[in-house]
């Protein structure tokens, strides 16, 4: 009886924070999976508990798509479906930007706001990264990794951070293209 009101008091405490940045697999709370659909597309989904924030698993998303791209052996990738990335930022926000950028391409989907899941294409350099749809994938993970593996905000969610490396220096969230 003990054990039982110890586990449960132990879930209830562990309900109550964000999905952390783990494989899925084993682990009901959620986390990172992903499967080689053909060549070197992939699709990479991570799924978070109620408590997940959209900005946590869209960081988490990508930090997962960057070290797979790595651990195959690849130098980039290129998302390939349509899936909603969320920018923070720092200037005053238009009525227009203010809406989420979707990657207008086939396939995927941006599942739940605390869930993402989309396919990407391994790249071998050299190619041009193009924010919002093709990431090197070093210079991403290792400016992701602060927010994956350091200090957590409110309920276990990453703090709260500009998404620059969404869509650039200079670039523009309607669009994701760099201003002329």
């Amino acid at each position: 009886m003990r054990g039982a009101v110890v586990a449960l008091t132990l879930a209830s405490a562990l309900a109550a924070c964000a999905t952390p940045y783990q494989p899925s697999s084993g682990h009901l709370g959620g986390g990172y999976d992903e499967k080689q659909i053909g060549g070197a597309v992939w699709r990479v989904e991570f799924a978070g508990n109620p408590d997940t924030t959209h900005e946590t698993a869209q960081t988490y998303w990508l930090y997962r798509c960057a070290e797979l791209t790595i651990e195959q052996g690849f130098d980039g990738f290129e998302i390939v479906s349509r899936v909603r990335l969320l920018e923070r930022t720092d200037r005053p926000i238009r009525l227009a930007a203010s809406t989420p950028l979707f990657v207008p391409m086939p396939g995927g989907s941006s599942g739940s706001s605390n869930s993402l899941s989309g396919d990407i294409r391994l790249l071998k350099k050299p190619f041009d990264p193009t924010p919002g749809y093709i990431y090197d994938a070093r210079a991403l993970k290792q400016t992701l990794a602060k927010y994956v593996t350091g200090e957590k905000c409110s309920r276990g969610n990453v703090c709260p951070h500009l998404h620059s490396y969404i869509y650039g220096r200079g670039a523009t969230p309607q669009t994701g293209a760099a201003k002329q």
